[in-house]
C-alpha cells in the first residue's frame, strides 16, 4: 500500500539508515509506532535492515495498558520483529516533573539502554510532522529560540524519525489500506494536556480564524529554524575550536573575544 509519503525516498534522501545496519523500533501500538513497524518491514529486504523493537508498559491506564502490550505482541510476530517488553510498575513523575515528560525521559532512556544492549545503530520513533507542529507551537509558548523552534529534529546522534514529513492523516489513510487497526490511547483525546490543547483546540481555531490550513506553513517554519540552529552550532564550533584553550583539565576562553560576539 502506497501513502502520499514515500518513506524510502525519506531514508535515503537523509541518510537516515545505511544497508545492514540494525534498527531499534519505539512500538506503543498506536498508529504512528504501527505504520512505523509496516513501513520498515516493507523495505527489510531490500536494505539488509535488522529490526527489533521495544515496547514500555508503563501500566497507567490499567487493562488498555495490557491491551496495547499484547497487540504488539501481534504485531511484532506478524512482521518478524523480535520485541522486548518493559513493564514499568508503578510509574510516577519525578519532583517537579510531569506525567508525560517522566515518560519521555524514561522512555529514551530505556531505548538507549536497549540499543546498547542489542547493538543497534539506530534507534527510529514514529514521530510525525503534526507531532512537529504542535511542540513548535508549545516552545513557542514557552518562548523558545532557534532549537526549540526547529521543534523535533529529523536525526540527533542514534535517534532518527523517518515519518516527521508525514502527516497524521496520511498514516491512518495508509493502516486503512493495509487493513490495520491500530491502538488508540483515550488519554490523547482529552484537553488535560498542553499537547492535547493545541492539537484539539488551538489550531483547529487557528484555521478556522484565519481561513486556511496552517499546518504546512508551520512545518515549514521548523524546517527554517531547525537550519538556523545547525548553522549557529557550527558557527559556535568554529569560534570555541579558534579561541578555546585548555590546560590542566581548565577550558577558558578571552573575555573581550566573547563580549565581542552578537547576544
Amino acid at each position: 500500500m502506497k501513502i502520499r509519503f514515500d518513506f524510502a525516498r525519506a531514508l535515503d534522501d537523509r541518510v537516515l539508515v545505511r544497508p545492514g545496519e540494525t534498527v531499534l523500533l519505539a512500538l506503543s501500538g498506536g498508529p504512528d509506532s504501527t505504520a512505523l513497524a509496516h513501513l520498515f518491514a516493507e523495505v527489510r529486504a531490500a536494505r539488509r535492515l535488522r529490526l527489533r523493537a521495544l515496547h514500555l508498559n508503563y501500566g497507567l491506564r490499567g487493562e488498555e495498558s495490557d491491551e496495547d502490550e499484547r497487540f504488539v505482541r501481534a504485531l511484532s510476530a506478524t512482521l518478524d520483529i523480535p520485541v522486548g517488553v518493559r513493564l514499568l510498575r508503578p510509574f510516577e513523575a519525578g519532583r517537579g516533573e510531569s506525567l508525560q515528560m517522566a515518560a519521555r525521559r524514561v522512555r529514551y532512556a530505556m531505548l538507549d539502554e536497549e540499543a546498547a544492549r542489542g547493538g543497534a545503530d539506530r534507534i527510529a520513533t514514529g514521530h510525525t510532522r503534526d507531532d512537529r507542529i504542535e511542540t513548535l507551537l508549545i516552545n513557542l509558548l514557552r518562548g523558545a529560540g532557534p532549537r526549540g523552534l526547529g521543534a523535533i529534529p529529523t536525526r540527533r546522534g542514534k535517534l532518527i524519525r523517518p515519518l516527521l514529513d508525514c502527516s497524521r492523516e496520511e498514516i491512518a489513510e495508509y493502516l486503512a489500506g493495509i487493513g490495520v487497526v491500530p491502538r488508540v490511547d483515550r488519554s490523547n483525546l482529552t484537553t488535560d494536556y498542553d499537547r492535547n490543547k493545541v492539537r484539539l483546540e488551538l489550531l483547529p481555531f487557528a484555521e478556522s480564524l484565519i481561513g486556511r490550513p496552517v499546518r504546512d506553513s508551520l512545518a515549514r517554519s521548523a524546517d527554517i529554524f531547525s537550519e538556523i540552529e545547525c548553522f549557529l552550532e557550527e558557527e559556535a564550533d568554529r569560534w570555541i575550536a579558534q579561541h578555546a584553550r585548555e590546560e590542566k583539565g581548565t577550558i577558558s576562553v578571552p573575555a573581550a573575544a566573547l563580549a565581542a560576539l552578537p547576544l
